[in-house]
């Protein structure tokens, strides 16, 4: 993307500053994280603050199961958890959050399916075909 001449003159008239490797938290959607935080907020009341990193943390699938229902919830139509009020959004990106802690900091079992998938394509109709060759 290129800049305006506006923002380069922008840029012209900043103090040297090397960010390079620094996180770049700017990019954050903050109104989006915000809403996670909310619901956050809504476990720790319900259940104890940061249950989830328990001794005995979950199976990792149950996170990514209760990620499903809310992604799931949501593309079905409803934008609101009945339970809590927030957003189903909201809800699916607590738990991913806490699934990718769990990868990061090397907990919870890793349920994962492992399934070959290499042969699926040769397993494709004749209108598939017809659709992916277009």
């Amino acid at each position: 993307m290129q800049k305006t001449e506006e923002q380069k003159q922008q840029v012209e008239n900043e103090a040297a500053k090397f960010d390079g490797p620094k996180v770049p938290f700017d990019l954050v959607p903050y109104d989006a994280l915000w809403e996670i935080t909310r619901v956050f907020r809504y476990g720790k009341h319900k259940y104890e603050a940061r249950n989830w990193e328990a001794k005995s943390p979950f199976r990792r699938g149950r996170l990514f199961a209760a990620c499903c229902r809310h992604l799931f919830a949501y593309w079905m139509g409803e934008d609101r958890d009945p339970e809590s009020g927030y957003l189903h959004l909201a809800h699916a990106g607590c738990m991913l959050l806490m699934l990718l802690a769990y990868v990061l900091r090397g907990m919870g079992e890793d349920d994962r399916l492992t399934i070959d998938t290499s042969g699926l394509d040769s397993f494709m109709s004749e209108t598939e075909k017809k659709i992916v060759n277009e």
